[in-house]
C-alpha cells in the first residue's frame, strides 16, 4: 500500500496530471460554449455558467500545479483551489438536478431554478466582463436548441439539433444521463482523484518526517 502511495505521490509531483486536468476542464468548457452554445443554440442557463465558472476555477488550480514544482506551499493552494472549484461545481449540478427533477415532474413549486442575474462568489460582475461565457440566456432545465427564426442550419447542425431536440442527453436517443447528472459525475471523479493525490503526498510527508 505504502508502495503505491509513493507511486501517486511521485505522480502528482509531475507536471503531467495537472496538464490532464487542464486539457479536461479545457475541452469541457470548449465543448459548451463553441460546439453547444454557439453552434446548436443550446443557451446557458443560471446554474450553467456556475457550472461553467467551476470548470474555470480547476483550470486555473491546475495550471498552479502545474508550475508550483516543488513548492509545496503554492502546491497545496493549487489542490485548494481545484477542490473549491469541484465542490462549487457539485454543489451548483446537485441544484440544477432538482431543477430538472421538478421540471419532469412537474412540480416546479418550491423550487428557485434560474435567474438572469447571475450572484458569481465575491459578486464579481463575470456576466458582464466575459457575456459570451457567463451570461445566462436560457432557463434551467430548458436545454434543448433554439435555433433563432431565419437562421439556415448545415446538414452537420441539423442532425445535432435533431439529436438534442428533447434536451441534453448523454445518450439522447435513449434519454440516458442529463447534464446535470454527468457534471455531478465528472466533479466527483475530478474530487476523487484530486483526494488521492493530495494524500499521497501528505502520507510521503508524514513517513519522511518517521
Amino acid at each position: 500500500m505504502s508502495r503505491v502511495l509513493f507511486k501517486i505521490c511521485a505522480w502528482q509531483n509531475s507536471a503531467k496530471p495537472w496538464i490532464y486536468l487542464i486539457f479536461v476542464c479545457a475541452l469541457l468548457i470548449i465543448i459548451a460554449h463553441y460546439f453547444f452554445q454557439e453552434y446548436l443554440f443550446m443557451a446557458p442557463c443560471e446554474q450553467c455558467v456556475y457550472i461553467r465558472l467551476a470548470f474555470f476555477v480547476i483550470f486555473f488550480g491546475a495550471i498552479l500545479g502545474t508550475i508550483c514544482g516543488g513548492n509545496l506551499l503554492l502546491k497545496f493552494c493549487a489542490y485548494g483551489v481545484c477542490f473549491v472549484g469541484a465542490l462549487y461545481g457539485i454543489a451548483r449540478s446537485i441544484h440544477l438536478y432538482k431543477v430538472h427533477s421538478a421540471i419532469l415532474e412537474k412540480l416546479p413549486f418550491g423550487v428557485h431554478g434560474c435567474s438572469f442575474k447571475p450572484n458569481f462568489p465575491l459578486n464579481l460582475p463575470l456576466d458582464e466582463w466575459f457575456a459570451s461565457f457567463f451570461k445566462p440566456t436560457g432557463d434551467c432545465g430548458l436545454d434543448a436548441p433554439i435555433v433563432p427564426l431565419g437562421t439556415s442550419l448545415d446538414s452537420i447542425q441539423s442532425f445535432f439539433v435533431d439529436l438534442y431536440s428533447n434536451g441534453w442527453y448523454l445518450i439522447p436517443g435513449a434519454k440516458f444521463g442529463t447534464m446535470a447528472e454527468c457534471m455531478i459525475l465528472a466533479f466527483g471523479v475530478i474530487l476523487a482523484v484530486l483526494f488521492v493525490m493530495m494524500s499521497a503526498q501528505i502520507y510521503a510527508m508524514f513517513s519522511k518526517k518517521i
